[in-house]
């Protein structure tokens, strides 16, 4: 099994909805949630971190991980951004669940971050 990283799985966890909490379909083609989930994560990033997932790709890593049809009304925006030292994301999460995360990797690519 490839391993996740934390901005991968950060990103998950705030989507995922608590219990009795959804507003996606059940059943909905995976076409449908995919799209979904992009409209929830906005990413960007600075021109040196170019080889982090932008949004589309990080919906597409997120969208089969998560558990069940359906995703939490929520909205994930998430700046990443590289220098000397290596990556950070900051994750910040509006809607039915609100919070900041900050992720940073000293990582000579972003592949240990996303």
């Amino acid at each position: 099994m490839k391993a996740r990283g934390p901005l991968l799985l950060t990103a998950i966890a705030l989507l995922a909805p608590a219990p009795g909490r959804a507003e996606t379909p059940a059943g909905a083609p995976e076409a449908e949630r995919r799209a979904q989930l992009a409209a929830r994560l906005s990413v960007a990033r600075s021109a040196d971190a170019g080889d982090c997932p932008d949004g589309a790709q990080l919906a597409a890593l997120v969208a089969p991980l998560l558990h069940g049809p359906r995703l939490l009304d929520a909205r994930v925006d998430v700046q990443v951004t590289r220098d000397g030292g290596g990556y950070a994301a900051r994750l910040r999460v509006s809607g039915a669940r609100r919070g900041q995360r900050s992720l940073d990797d000293a990582g000579a690519t972003c592949a240990a971050l996303a």
